[in-house]
C-alpha cells in the first residue's frame, strides 16, 4: 500500500476516533451491521502487515513512528484501547451502554486481541521493528484483555510465548537506552523518571502486564515465565567475561531482574518461591553491585529498593550487605547509579536497622543527594531528603540551616526556569515542601529558636519572590511554608519582625490577583492572627488596621460577584477573627455581624448558610449581649433562631455543632430580662436544641472512633486479599486497586457529600462544650430553671442530669487528683 492510501486511512481513523471519543453516534450505538461493518474495517486494518522493505533503513525509533504505515497502526490502538477501557466490562459501563457493551466484549474483544497479539508478535516472527507508540499501545490494549475471562483465553493459548517471545524483550535495555546513557547522562536519568515518558513506553507497559498477571493469574503465567527467568541469570553467570555473549546476556539480566521485582509480591506469597528468591539475591544480584555493567549496578539498587519496603523475612540478613551496596553507589562513577541509589535508599529509612547504619553517614548523605540535585532537578531525590527529615528528626536541628539554604538555593534556581520545564517546575515544588517538612521537624524548645533566627535568611529568599505573579505555579506551596515558618517561629518565641513585613504583601496580593488562593492564604492570616495576636491589634497598613484589613477581606469573599464558595472562604475568616480575638474587637464586630447576617440571606447552598449559623454562633460567644443587640436592631431575632435552629439537624461537622453549643450556652449568661422578647419566649427551646447537639456530638465522635477501626481493619483485608488472590482461567479477574472506584453514574453526586472537619486549629478545641454548657446553665436564674424543668421532658431531663454528673464526675476526679499531687509533694 503506498504512502498516499496510508494518509487516506489514517485521517478516516482519526475521524472515527474523533467521532466517537467521548459518545457513540446513534448510527454505532443502535445498528449492530453498521458496527460490525467498522470493527470489521478496523481489525483487518490493523493486521495488514508492515514490511520490513517498506520501513528499510530506518533506525530512529522516533522517525519509525512517523512512517505512514505506523502511524495507521496508532490511531488503530488508540480506538481499539479505547473502546477496550470504555466497553469492556459490562458491569462498569453505563446503563445505557451495558447492552452496547456486552456485544463489544462477547463478539469484537476477543478477535482485536487476537490481532493485538499478532501485531506484537511480527518481530520474533518476521524481524519487522514495531513503532514504540504502537508496542506501548498493543501492551496496555493485553494488559486490559487480562481481565476478561473471554479475552484472557485468547492470551492464554499462547501464554509462553507472550511473555517471553513479546513481553520480556521490552523489559531489557537496548541500544538507544545505553546510547543515550553514554551521550546524556542526564537526559537518560530525566527520561528514566518522567511519569510521561511511562506513558508512552513499552517497557512500562510490559511491566504493567506482568504485574497484573502475577496479581491476578499468576499460577499458569508468571511462576511458569519465573523458570525463563532463572535461566537467564544463569546464562548470564556462565558466559566468559569479556564476551560478547556476557553483554548481552547482561542485557537479559537487567530485564529479568526488573521482571522479579514486578512479581515480588507474589513471590513472597509462597515459601518455595520465597527461598528461591533468597538464593537468587545472595548469588545473582547483590554481586552487581560491583558489576562492570553499569546499567546492572542501577537495577541491583532498584530491586533491593523494591524488596526492602515489603519488609519480608528474606530482607533480613540482606538489609547490611544491600544498604552498604546502595551507599557504595552514592559515589559511582555513572552519574545514572549515583540518581537510582539516591532514589532507592528512601525505602531503606523504614527499616529500624537501616536507620542505625544510616545515621552516622547522615551528613555525608545529605551532601551526596544535594550534589546530585545541583546537577538535575529530580523530585524523586528531593523526596529522599524528606524522607530522610522525617525518620532522623532529632538529629535534624544542627543540620538545618543548611538543608534549608541548599532547598531555597535548588527551590529559586528550579523555579526561574523555563515555564514549560515540567521537571524543574515539579522540582521546585517538591523544595518547597522538602523545606516544610523540615520545619515541622523541629521540636518546639526555646532552643531551637536561634535555629529559626539562622534558617529565616535563606526562606526570606523564597518569601520575597512568593508574591510575584510569574511564581504563581508556586503560591500554594509558598503559602504553606510561610504558615509553618509563622507558626514555628512563634512556638520558639514570637513572630519575627521580618515576617510581620509579609504580611501586608498578603493582602495586597488578594486585593490584585490572588483571590483565587484565599483558601490557600486563610492558613498565614489566622497564625498571624491567633499566635501574634498583640502585634495584630495593634498593627496596619497606613491607616487602615490590620483588624480592618481582614474584615475588608470577608467583605470581598461575601461580595455579590463571587460565589458560594468563595463566601465559605470568608465564612472560616470571620470565625478566625472572632475566635482569636474575643473581647478585644467590638468596633468591628457590629460591622461583622451585620455582614453574616446579609449574606445568610442571600446564600444558595446548604453548606454555606450551615458556615454562616456557625458564625452566628462564634459571634454569640464572643459577645452575647452585643450580638442580640445587633440582632434586634436589624429586626431579624425571630427569623435566625427559627432558621438557626430549624437547621441544625442539617449540620454535618462537629465544629458547627459546637460552634452552636457555645453561642447558645452564651446566651444563659445573660440576665433574663436583658433578652429580646423573641429569645426570652424561646428560651426552653434554645435549651432542648443545645442538649440535643451534644447528644449528636458524642454520638458522631463514637461513631467516628468505629468508623477508623473498621476502615483499619477493611484495608488490612483488601490488602492481604489484594496479594492472596488468584483467578482461574474461565472466569473474570476482578481488579481489586479500581474496583473501589466503581459507583452508580447516576448517583456520583453522593461521592462528594463526605464529612470533613477541615484540617485546622480554632480556639474551640480547647474548649469542652458540655462543661461550657452546664456552667452556662448553672448561671440560669431561679425563675427561668424553674420554667425550664417543668418544661423538658423525661428523656431531656435524663439527659441534661447526665451532662451535670459527667461534669460533676470530672471536677472531681480532677481535684482528687490534684490533692494527691500535693501530698505526693
Amino acid at each position: 500500500m503506498d504512502d498516499f492510501a496510508l494518509e487516506l486511512q489514517r485521517y478516516i481513523f482519526k475521524i472515527f476516533w474523533s467521532s466517537t471519543e467521548f459518545a457513540l453516534p446513534p448510527y454505532i450505538l443502535n445498528s449492530n451491521d453498521a458496527f460490525r461493518n467498522w470493527m470489521t474495517a478496523l481489525v483487518t486494518a490493523l493486521r495488514r502487515p508492515v514490511t520490513a522493505e517498506a520501513t528499510q533503513g530506518i533506525t530512529d525509533p522516533e522517525e519509525l513512528g512517523r512512517h505512514p504505515a505506523w502511524k495507521v497502526k496508532k490511531w488503530l490502538g488508540h480506538i481499539m484501547h479505547k473502546y477496550f477501557h470504555l466497553y469492556g466490562d459490562p458491569q462498569k459501563a453505563r446503563p445505557h451502554l451495558k447492552a452496547f457493551a456486552e456485544n463489544f466484549l462477547n463478539n469484537y474483544a476477543g478477535p482485536v486481541t487476537r490481532a493485538m497479539l499478532e501485531v506484537l508478535s511480527w518481530p520474533s516472527q518476521h524481524g519487522i521493528t514495531i513503532s514504540p507508540r504502537v508496542a506501548n499501545l498493543a501492551l496496555n490494549y493485553i494488559e486490559q484483555a487480562i481481565l476478561p475471562a473471554i479475552t484472557y483465553s485468547v492470551i492464554r493459548e499462547r501464554i509462553d510465548e507472550f511473555l517471553t517471545e513479546i513481553v520480556f524483550p521490552y523489559m531489557c535495555v537496548n541500544d538507544t537506552d545505553l546510547e543515550l546513557w553514554e551521550t546524556d547522562p542526564l537526559e537518560y536519568v530525566r527520561k528514566t523518571y518522567d511519569v510521561l515518558e511511562d506513558f508512552y513506553s513499552p517497557r512500562a507497559a510490559a511491566c504493567n502486564i506482568v504485574y497484573s498477571l502475577g496479581r491476578l493469574r499468576a499460577e499458569r503465567t508468571v511462576i511458569p515465565f519465573l523458570r525463563h527467568l532463572a535461566t537467564i541469570l544463569n546464562a548470564y553467570a556462565s558466559a566468559a567475561d569479556g564476551s560478547p555473549q556476557k553483554d548481552a546476556e547482561a542485557r537479559r539480566k537487567d530485564g529479568a531482574l526488573l521482571a522479579i521485582g514486578h512479581v515480588k509480591d507474589k513471590l513472597l506469597l509462597k515459601s518455595e518461591l520465597r527461598e528461591n528468591l533468597g538464593v537468587i539475591l545472595v548469588h545473582h544480584v547483590q554481586p552487581e553491585f560491583k558489576s562492570k555493567y553499569p546499567f546492572l549496578r542501577a537495577r541491583t539498587c532498584w530491586l533491593f529498593g523494591q524488596l526492602v519496603s515489603t519488609d519480608s523475612d528474606i530482607m533480613n540478613n540482606m538489609i547490611t550487605p544491600s544498604l552498604q551496596g546502595i551507599l557504595g553507589c552514592l559515589s559511582d562513577s555513572d552519574f545514572p547509579v549515583r540518581v537510582q541509589a539516591a532514589v532507592d535508599i528512601r525505602f531503606f529509612l523504614r527499616n529500624n536497622t537501616a536507620k542505625r547504619l544510616i545515621a552516622p553517614e547522615l551528613k555525608n548523605l545529605f551532601d551526596h543527594l544535594f550534589r546530585l540535585i545541583d546537577e538535575i532537578d529530580n523530585t524523586y531525590i528531593i523526596a529522599t531528603i524528606e524522607e530522610l527529615v522525617q525518620r532522623f528528626q532529632n538529629q535534624i536541628p544542627p543540620l538545618a540551616n543548611a538543608l534549608c539554604m541548599k532547598l531555597a538555593a535548588t527551590y529559586l534556581r528550579a523555579a526561574s526556569t523555563d515555564d514549560e520545564d515540567e521537571e524543574s517546575n515539579l522540582a521546585a515544588v517538591h523544595c518547597l515542601q522538602a523545606i516544610d517538612t523540615v520545619l515541622q521537624s523541629l521540636p518546639q524548645h526555646p532552643s531551637n529558636a536561634r535555629i529559626f533566627h539562622s534558617i529565616e535568611p535563606s526562606l526570606a529568599q523564597v518569601f520575597n519572590v512568593m508574591f510575584d505573579v510569574d511564581n504563581m505555579e508556586f503560591f500554594e506551596e509558598s503559602l504553606d511554608v510561610l504558615s509553618t515558618f509563622i507558626r514555628a517561629s512563634a512556638e520558639q518565641g514570637e513572630i519575627s519582625p521580618y515576617l510581620w513585613t509579609i504580611f501586608p504583601k498578603i493582602f495586597e496580593a488578594f486585593e490584585t490577583w490572588a483571590i483565587d488562593f484565599a483558601d490557600h492564604l486563610l492558613s498565614p492570616i489566622e497564625n498571624y492572627i491567633s499566635m501574634g495576636t498583640e502585634a495584630f491589634l495593634a498593627g496596619g497598613i497606613g491607616d487602615v488596621s490590620y483588624v480592618e484589613k481582614v474584615v475588608q477581606m470577608v467583605a470581598r469573599l461575601w461580595g455579590d460577584q463571587l460565589d458560594d464558595s468563595d463566601a465559605d472562604m470568608g465564612t472560616r475568616l470571620a470565625e478566625i477573627l472572632m475566635l482569636n480575638c474575643k473581647g478585644r474587637i467590638d468596633g468591628v464586630v457590629t460591622e461583622l455581624i451585620q455582614m453574616i447576617i446579609r449574606r445568610l440571606t442571600v446564600a444558595k447552598t446548604n453548606q454555606l448558610r450551615i458556615r454562616l449559623f456557625s458564625n452566628v454562633g462564634c459571634a454569640l460567644y464572643y459577645n452575647p449581649a452585643l450580638t442580640l443587640r445587633v440582632f434586634s436592631d436589624l429586626g431579624c431575632v425571630q427569623q435566625l433562631f427559627v432558621a438557626w435552629i430549624g437547621n441544625l439537624s442539617m449540620f454535618p461537622r462537629i465544629h458547627d455543632k459546637k460552634t452552636s453549643v457555645v453561642g447558645l450556652s452564651s446566651i444563659l449568661t445573660l440576665p433574663a430580662e436583658t433578652l429580646p422578647a423573641e429569645v426570652q419566649a424561646g428560651f426552653v427551646e434554645i435549651i432542648t436544641s443545645i442538649l440535643k447537639l451534644l447528644e449528636l456530638i458524642a454520638q458522631q465522635r463514637n461513631e467516628r472512633e468505629q468508623e477508623h477501626r473498621r476502615n483499619a481493619l477493611e484495608l488490612l483485608r483488601e490488602s492481604e486479599a489484594s496479594r492472596n488472590v488468584e483467578f482461574q482461567d474461565n472466569e473474570d479477574a476482578e481488579d481489586e486497586l479500581t474496583s473501589g472506584y466503581r459507583h452508580d453514574y447516576d448517583d456520583s453526586d453522593d461521592f462528594f457529600e463526605t464529612e470533613d472537619e477541615g484540617d485546622f486549629d480554632s480556639p474551640l478545641d480547647e474548649v469542652d462544650e458540655v462543661l461550657y454548657f452546664v456552667q452556662s446553665f448553672r448561671e440560669v436564674t431561679e425563675v427561668n430553671m424553674r420554667s425550664v424543668m417543668e418544661r423538658l421532658d423525661q428523656e431531656q431531663m435524663i439527659s441534661l442530669q447526665t451532662f451535670i454528673r459527667t461534669v460533676d464526675e470530672a471536677h472531681r476526679d480532677h481535684q482528687s487528683y490534684h490533692a494527691q499531687q500535693q501530698q505526693a509533694r
